[in-house]
């Protein structure tokens, strides 16, 4: 979350991109926080 994992648009959405892959690697119905 904002401002912890980036303080650019670009850097939210790779953190976010990274968490999004890595719960989609570890199954389904699982949850990640970035």
């Amino acid at each position: 979350l904002y401002p912890d994992n980036g303080q650019t648009a670009e850097q939210l959405l790779a953190t976010a991109d990274k968490a999004m892959y890595s719960v989609k690697t570890s199954g389904r119905n699982n949850l990640a926080f970035a």
